[in-house]
């Protein structure tokens, strides 16, 4: 279902509303993060749990998407 989410993004220092499709959760260095497709962005986004200040289920059912954990992880590997 949809989330919206109100977010703290780290890179710019400010607070938005998303609406957010999530795909799947995971931790690295010590960090949760939400793997989702942005609506505001239009493109597969990662969300710091820690940085999720508001989070409300919308109960709008989203048309779910082609969407490997596996690939995405093996493609974000190799742009580091």
């Amino acid at each position: 279902q949809v989330l919206k989410i109100t977010y703290h993004t780290i890179h710019s220092d400010t607070i938005q509303d998303r609406e957010v499709e999530p795909m799947a959760i995971y931790l690295t260095s010590n960090k949760w993060l939400l793997i989702a497709h942005c609506r505001l962005r239009n493109e597969i986004r990662e969300f710091r749990l820690d940085r999720i200040l508001k989070l409300f289920n919308t109960n709008e059912v989203f048309k779910e998407q082609n969407f490997s954990f596996e690939e995405y992880i093996a493609k974000i590997s190799e742009n580091c």
